[in-house]
């Protein structure tokens, strides 16, 4: 279709697929989070790729097939010496296990970044984000659910479990993430990927007031 997404008082190029490798020549982009984050990654790999006149020489690094199923992934560009890398990661947090009662439940350590963390240093470009999970039924009821050290809450807040889990995420950035060679972005909430399929033509407006609202150009490239 060729859309183009034009905002408010603003004109954005067209993405140049060649210059965005030769950006990120020698380096690590990655994005972690949910599937939200994962529909980004694949868009960018497919536009990456786009640009190549052998797709051969993009694999990736652990043979993985990109499947449907929950995983990480790293597609190494080999002309242009980088990665393309995702990580799933649908609170940032670590999710675990603890005992309540007499049995064991899944648990939300709000307080403990994901275990899975090691391998987002030394990125060039992370990118992160996390929202959609925390609308789920037993996120949000948080009822024996969240838990900080050996404690876990009887009940907690989403909101408050949320901004909680945001701060230990940031101490982690904080402590192992060096700005003169990593830059950092956090990918704010979405309308839901999974009504994508219902839509075929773009919003006119967002909704917002005017000056904040952007809108669709639909204009033929």
């Amino acid at each position: 279709m060729k859309w183009r997404w034009q905002p408010q008082d603003c004109d954005i190029p067209r993405f140049n697929a060649t210059k965005m490798l030769e950006l990120i020549r020698g380096k690590r982009l990655v994005f972690v989070g949910d599937s939200i984050n994962r529909n980004q990654w694949e868009s960018m790999l497919c536009m990456l790729m786009g640009a190549l006149r052998d797709p051969s020489r993009v694999f990736e690094t652990h043979r993985r097939r990109i499947t449907k199923e929950k995983g990480n992934y790293s597609f190494k560009f080999v002309d242009y010496k980088c990665t393309v890398e995702y990580y799933a990661s649908h609170f940032l947090v670590h999710e675990g296990k603890a005992r309540v009662g007499q049995k064991r439940k899944q648990t939300l350590r709000i307080d403990a970044i994901d275990h899975g963390s090691s391998r987002w240093r030394g990125a060039d470009i992370l990118i992160f984000n996390t929202a959609h999970w925390w609308s789920h039924y037993k996120t949000k009821a948080g009822i024996n659910y969240y838990q900080e050290g050996s404690q876990v809450h009887p009940r907690l807040d989403v909101s408050t479990a949320f901004r909680k889990a945001l701060m230990t995420w940031a101490s982690w950035v904080d402590r192992n993430v060096n700005p003169r060679k990593t830059r950092v972005f956090f990918r704010s909430s979405a309308p839901s990927h999974f009504s994508c399929k219902e839509a075929t033509q773009p919003l006119k407006t967002s909704g917002a007031s005017s000056g904040e609202k952007n809108v669709i150009a639909n204009e033929q490239l």
